[in-house]
C-alpha cells in the first residue's frame, strides 16, 4: 500500500487574492433557550448547578490541575477571575478548540459547543459569576475512553527536556520503535504525555529505522528539532494526530495503517511552555494492532502543491489547486488539514466526475496549535470513484516584509492535507 501516494504536483492551480471573511458563531450565535436567568427570567445561573457540567465535559480535559490549559478550571475559585473570558472564548468559537465549520462535513466526536451552552456561560459571567450550592454540583467525569486492549506502549527509552530557546513552543521528533519482526496494521493508539502541562499535540510519522537512527546520531541528544514534517528524507507519511482532549484513536472498523519490520515511529512533539517551565519529558504511545490482517488496508496520503507565493504584507491572499485521485476508486474515511502560522483558512471539496461537489472540510479559522486528524462520522466511508478531482482552497495572512512560500521551517508555509483512505 505504500505506493498510494498523491506526491505529484497539482494538476492545475490558481491564485485568487480575494479575503476570505470568518463566519459567525456555531449555531448562529450566542442566541439559545436560555433566557439567562435572574430577575424575572428565573433562578440565576449558578457554577455548580449550570457551568460546572458543562466545564467537565467540554473544558477540563485540559484545563484542569497539571493539564496544557493555562489555568485551571477544577474549582469554583479557579474559574471565577476568567468568567468573562470564558464566555468570550465560547461566544467566539475559540473554545473548545474545534475548528471545522458546521454545514461542511459531519465528524465523529465533535467538539462543538450549542448555542445553549454558550448562553449559559454568558448569563454566569453577566451575573457576577454566582457559586450557587455544592449539593448541585454533578459527579466527577470519568476518564476518557481508551482502547480495548494495548499491543506495545513504547516511548523514546530516555527522558527529553524541551528547549524553550527563550520561546513559548519546542517541536521535537523522537525516535519510537515498536520492534516488528512481521508487518502488523495499527488500528486503534493513544498518546499518554509524560507531562501533560507541556505536551500541546503529538504527531505520528512513519519513516525508515535506518534513516531516522542516522537522523538521531547527527543531532545532540535524543531526537531532532522538526516542525513541518518528521525531519526524515521529507517523509510525510502519518500514522495520527493525538491532540489533548481527545479519547484513544480508533479507525473505522475493518481498516488500519501498515506498519513494516524496517519502519519506526518519529514522534513530533509540540512542547508549549505557557502553563510550566521545560521540565524532562517521557511521553508515550499505545498502540492497537489488529489481530490478523485488515480487509481495507489504509494510508494517509498527501495531496499539496508548492506554487504559492504569498506576497510581503499581504491579507487574505488566497491560492487553489486540484488534484486527480488516479485510476483507483477510493473510500474516504477522514481528512487532516495542514497549514503553518500565517494559515487564515482552510477549504476542501471534492468534485466528483459526474459534476458532483462534496464538501470534505471547511476551516475558516485557523489554528495552527489545534490541528488534527477529523474522521467522518460515516460506516461506509465517503465513495470516490477514479479520476475525482480534489480542491484545496488556502488564505493566508502575511505581516512580514518578505515573500512566504513553501517550506518545512517554522517561518514558511504549507497548504495540503493528508486523507485516511481505502481502496
Amino acid at each position: 500500500m505504500r505506493a498510494l501516494r498523491w506526491l505529484a504536483p497539482a494538476l492545475a492551480a490558481c491564485v485568487l487574492g480575494c479575503p476570505v471573511a470568518e463566519t459567525g458563531l456555531p449555531d448562529g450565535g450566542t442566541g439559545g433557550g436560555l433566557d439567562g436567568g435572574g430577575g424575572d427570567g428565573g433562578p440565576p445561573v449558578t457554577w455548580y448547578r449550570d457551568v460546572l457540567p458543562i466545564v467537565q465535559t467540554e473544558c477540563q480535559t485540559c484545563h484542569t490541575t497539571g493539564g496544557i490549559g493555562p489555568f485551571s478550571l477544577d474549582r469554583y475559585e479557579d474559574a471565577v477571575p476568567f468568567a468573562a473570558s470564558m464566555a468570550s472564548a465560547v461566544e467566539r468559537g475559540v473554545m473548545p478548540p474545534w475548528l471545522p465549520a458546521p454545514g461542511c462535513g459531519s465528524f465523529r466526536r465533535e467538539r462543538r459547543i450549542d448555542a445553549d451552552a454558550i448562553a449559559v456561560f454568558r448569563a454566569w459571567a453577566e451575573q457576577g459569576a454566582p457559586e450557587g450550592d455544592p449539593a448541585d454540583a454533578p459527579p466527577p467525569p470519568e476518564d476518557l475512553p481508551g482502547l480495548d486492549w494495548v499491543d506495545a506502549e513504547l516511548d523514546a527509552g530516555v527522558d527529553y527536556t524541551p528547549n524553550a530557546q527563550s520561546k513559548r513552543d519546542d517541536y521535537h521528533c523522537l525516535v519510537v520503535d515498536p520492534g516488528l519482526t512481521v508487518p502488523a496494521d495499527v488500528i486503534g493508539l493513544d498518546v499518554v504525555p509524560g507531562v501533560a502541562a507541556m505536551v500541546h499535540h503529538v504527531v505520528l510519522f512513519i519513516v525508515d529505522r535506518e534513516a531516522a537512527q542516522k537522523k538521531d546520531a547527527e543531532t545532540p541528544g535524543p531526537g531532532w528539532t522538526c516542525y513541518g514534517d518528521s525531519g526524515v528524507n521529507g517523509s510525510f507519511e502519518v500514522l495520527g494526530v493525538w491532540v489533548p482532549g481527545q479519547p484513544a484513536i480508533e479507525y473505522p472498523a475493518g481498516t488500519g495503517i501498515r506498519l513494516e519490520p524496517n519502519e519506526v515511529i518519529a514522534m513530533q512533539v509540540h512542547y508549549n511552555f505557557d502553563a510550566t517551565d521545560p521540565v524532562p519529558d517521557r511521553t508515550r504511545l499505545k498502540l492497537q494492532f489488529a489481530k490478523t490482517p485488515v480487509s481495507k488496508p489504509a494510508q494517509l496520503p498527501i495531496v499539496l502543491n508548492f506554487g504559492f507565493a504569498i506576497p510581503s504584507g499581504a491579507e487574505g491572499y488566497t491560492y487553489a489547486f486540484d488534484q486527480d485521485t488516479g485510476n483507483t476508486p477510493l473510500r474516504l474515511w477522514g481528512v487532516l488539514p495542514h497549514m503553518h502560522q500565517l494559515g487564515r483558512s482552510i477549504r476542501i471539496q471534492a468534485e466528483l466526475p459526474g459534476g458532483e461537489e462534496l464538501c470534505l472540510i471547511d476551516i475558516p479559522r485557523w489554528d495552527f496549535n489545534w490541528q488534527q486528524l477529523y474522521m467522518y462520522d460515516t460506516d461506509v466511508g465517503i465513495e470516490l470513484p477514479p479520476h475525482s478531482k480534489v480542491r484545496i482552497e488556502c488564505t493566508w495572512d502575511n505581516p512580514t516584509d518578505r515573500i512566504v512560500t513553501f517550506g518545512e521551517g517554522t517561518h514558511d508555509e504549507m497548504c495540503l492535507a493528508f486523507f485516511y483512505v481505502t481502496q
